[in-house]
């Protein structure tokens, strides 16, 4: 279907339907004519077309992509036209139209046609640019004509549009009408639009009416600098009718300054100044100074007069008078400059000495002083002769430092020098401390938020030796628990719940008050001194975390609960557990996160478990309905039977020798307050201690040596235990061996009860007896053996060591000795005044 044209590219010619859809390409423009309807847009791309078009399809819009200067279409016939128009509502833009050369041939051609639209192209080189035959109300502006005759027109058509801002086919800044090449008027308000010989007609070729605003060259493009001989002119550029033309100004030619003397350090130099003139933002003068050249040297009539040399004081120096010639202003000058300079310094004085020798414990010597001094220009010596005392070396006795050493020296005279014998030192450094200042305070104890324990100052004293005295600075200070501890005030407020309610001190403890607070807390203000589940407002309550809600949605509270948390148990008991809700709720309740039972539609809920989970349990009892959710949880510790309450549960007892018998008394040890039996901490048997004068042992336990005890071994390891006695006996059967034969009985503890400052591994064999396999230990309050103190009880950690087999532990700082101290303690206060009673 399409035809073919060497000089372009397959399908440069694109056509596109009326709803902008693209329908095919072609090579040349008349097939795109050819195949295009009514409303169809026809866009050519660059390149040279030889052809002749005739557009006989109306509506049509034919136009280049790029403009005029690169979519040349150039007549294939020139007996024809290059565009025959024959239909109306025709747009024709953007084109290079040439090579209609005949007689009445043009580059656009219209026969009777209307409101087409021809713009933005370039006629050249035909026989008529454009040609409108019985054709009138067509629009034609912003085309450039240059050809035989530009234009013919014998209807009535419109030839320019309103003058508007934009760039037109010339480079103007305005659009109007049309370039002529034939116009001849001028433009006299610089727009690049013609003002004179107006309407414009093409020399009358245009029958009716014209052009309004021809477009003419804006010859103000051209204004500027330009050389002139060797110089500038600046040229500005006008349109005179024909072309362009200007007038100049500023105009110069270059030229030389005459010859000036100048300096150039101390030299007489000349030069002269160019004048250049050349274009540098217009017609501009550049100076320069040329031709240089030599005149003279003023350096050259530079002398000085000779040296005169002469004393000041004992100083040797010189003066004399130089000329210095220079240049200045062009010709040389002279300076006379006298100069004095320093020479010498005559030797200072000097002793010169002989020999030392003794005189006793004195040391003397010969000496020659040597006076040297200027006289006449130069400098003299003068020799003196003296006999001179040195020192007396007993004046240097005392007290003197080496190092940290404190010494004192004796001096005497040796081969004409003092010399001297150390007859006393010490060692500053033996003095070196921690002193305390006498200064104490309380602070909050940090294990416990409603405690205060006791600390004392202490200052570290470092000695030095310093002008043969010990003298001390304190380089260090530090605060030292002194043991002593005392109880917040009750009441005193020690922190806030996760629901906001504040916690006080109470007996030493923290303690949750379950009232609202506010200010400590993050509580609403409603709620301020309230519990949970009271009202704060109208038609309000405080919820779970004191958040005062609206009583509609604000979700349940658990107000109650009993019994209060934690809860202690033994084994196989069975406990009731109980909430009390603010609304109508599901209650779930689970043992240690497992579901165990729900109570539905209730404000007061209960469940009873049994205790068989040996350790610590939680159980929560699960609040729910449509406004939310709350929870309560207790810590249920189960703890194995103890039914004598010594510490040791019934079932580690039954393990003891002779079926939980292990004193041999037929009756079982678990059911005996004061007889114990456990394992040995080391995994050597049983160990079995029997109470006497009292009738409790307490919070017994098996422990392996800790620290290490530097000289003994502890095979059996330790024991702990409480009597609630001022005084008693045990004995210990160890079922592990038959004999403990040299063995000692060692204890870790204070020497001096109820200090721990003295605490370490001492001796109790005073107050220990060992026969066999068994030891048996006397106590008293508040005597060595007892960790505590006085207080009505009795505190024992210790255990049988043998001296031949030291097995290394790791050693604990003092605070994990404390540790261990406070694990094995258990305050349990019992009155003397109750014991006696007990004894009455």
């Amino acid at each position: 279907m399409n035809s073919s044209s060497p000089e372009m590219d397959s399908a440069p010619v694109e056509l596109f339907n009326e709803t902008g859809n693209f329908t095919g390409g072609f090579k040349k423009i008349q097939d795109a004519v050819n195949n295009a309807s009514s409303g169809y847009l026809i866009i050519v791309h660059d390149g040279i077309y030889t052809e002749n078009v005739n557009v006989n399809v109306d509506n049509l819009t034919i136009r280049s992509e790029n403009g005029a200067a690169s979519t040349i279409v150039t007549a294939s016939n020139s007996s024809d036209h290059v565009f025959e128009v024959q239909q109306d509502y025709v747009n024709v833009s953007g084109f290079n139209l040439t090579g209609a050369t005949d007689l009445w041939k043009a580059g656009i051609y219209l026969i009777g046609r209307q409101h087409c639209n021809i713009s933005n192209n370039t006629a050249n080189s035909n026989n008529y640019g454009i040609y409108l035959s019985s054709s009138s109300n067509n629009l034609i502006y912003n085309n450039y004509f240059s050809n035989t005759n530009n234009a013919r027109d014998d209807g009535t058509n419109t030839w320019n549009t309103t003058k508007t801002a934009g760039t037109n086919i010339i480079g103007g800044s305005w659009l109007g009408g049309n370039y002529w090449s034939d116009y001849a008027g001028v433009d006299n308000t610089g727009d690049g639009l013609g003002d004179t010989l107006l309407l414009y007609n093409s020399s009358g070729n245009i029958a009716n009416g014209g052009d309004w605003h021809p477009l003419v060259p804006n010859c103000d493009e051209y204004d500027g600098c330009y050389a002139y001989d060797d110089g500038c002119e600046e040229r500005d550029y006008f349109w005179n009718g024909t072309g362009c033309e200007y007038t100049y100004s500023n105009r110069h030619t270059d030229f030389y300054d005459d010859f000036e003397n100048y300096c150039n350090g101390d030299e007489v130099w000349e030069h002269r100044l160019f004048h250049d003139f050349y274009c540098d933002g217009g017609c501009t003068e550049h100076t320069s100074w040329v031709d240089e050249q030599l005149v003279g040297d003023c350096n050259a009539y530079d002398y000085c007069t000779d040296w005169v040399y002469y004393c000041d004081g004992d100083t040797v120096r010189r003066s004399r008078e130089c000329h210095d010639f220079y240049c200045d202003g062009g010709s040389c000058g002279e300076d006379v400059i006298p100069e004095d300079e320093f020479v010498e310094t005559c030797p200072d004085d000097y002793y010169e000495y002989g020999s030392y020798y003794c005189e006793g414990d004195e040391v003397w010597r010969e000496s020659w002083f040597h006076d040297f001094y200027c006289e006449g220009g130069s400098c003299n010596e003068d020799v003196i002769w003296d006999l001179e005392f040195v020192e007396d070396c007993n004046t240097s006795d005392g007290w003197y430092c080496n190092g940290s050493i404190r010494e004192y020296r004796d001096y005497y005279c040796s081969d004409g020098g003092c010399t001297y014998t150390v007859t006393s030192s010490e060692d500053c450094n033996d003095y070196d401390e921690w002193v305390d200042t006498g200064v104490t305070r309380w602070i909050d104890d940090p294990a416990n938020e409603c405690k205060e324990k006791e600390q004392k100052e202490q200052e570290y004293h470092d000695y030095t030796c310093s002008g043969g005295s010990c003298d001390y600075s304190v380089t260090d200070t530090r605060w030292i628990d002194t043991g002593n501890t005392s109880d917040k005030p009750d009441g005193t407020i020690c922190g806030c719940t996760a629901n906001n309610t504040l916690k006080r001190c109470a007996a030493g403890n923290c303690s949750d008050t379950g009232i609202c607070n506010s200010t400590y807390c993050d509580a609403d203000v409603g709620c301020d001194g309230k519990t949970p589940g009271e009202v704060c407002g109208i038609d309000s309550t405080c919820n779970s975390t004191c958040k005062c809600v609206a009583l509609e949605f604000a979700p349940p509270n658990i107000t109650s609960f009993s019994p209060p948390s934690p809860v202690n148990d033994t084994v196989c008991t069975w406990r009731a557990f109980n909430v009390t809700v603010n609304q109508t709720v599901n209650v779930s309740w689970y043992l240690n996160e497992s579901f165990l039972h729900t109570n539905e539609s209730v404000t007061d809920a209960n469940y009873t478990l049994h205790a068989q989970f040996v350790g610590e349990n939680n159980v929560s009892a699960v609040a729910t309905n449509a406004n939310g959710a709350d929870m309560q949880t207790w810590i249920w510790n189960v703890s194995s039977l103890d039914n004598d309450g010594d510490g040791v549960s019934n079932a580690e007892e039954d393990g003891a020798p002779n079926g939980g018998d292990g004193n041999g008394d037929e009756i079982p040890d678990k059911y005996q307050s004061n007889v114990t039996s456990l394992p040995t901490a080391t995994n050597r048997g049983y160990m079995t201690l029997v109470l006497s004068n009292c009738t409790q042992l307490q919070n017994v336990t098996a422990l392996t040596e800790s620290p290490a005890d530097p000289d003994y071994d502890y095979p059996y390891g330790l024991v702990s235990f409480e009597i609630m006695c001022e005084n008693g006996t045990v004995e210990i059967i160890y079922n592990g061996t038959t004999d403990l034969a040299g063995y000692t009985y060692r204890k870790y503890g204070p020497t001096t009860p109820g200090n721990q400052e003295t605490t370490g591994w001492y001796d109790f064999s005073t107050y220990a007896t060992i026969a066999g396999n068994r030891v048996l230990l006397s106590f008293q309050d508040d005597r060595l053996g007892d960790n505590i103190g006085g207080d009505g009880k009795i505190v024992d950690p210790g255990g049988p060591g043998n001296p031949g087999a030291v097995a290394q532990v790791p050693a604990l700082t003092p605070i994990g000795l404390l540790a261990l101290i406070s694990i094995l303690s258990v305050v349990l206060a019992v009155a003397t005044s109750r014991r006696r009673e007990e004894n009455n």
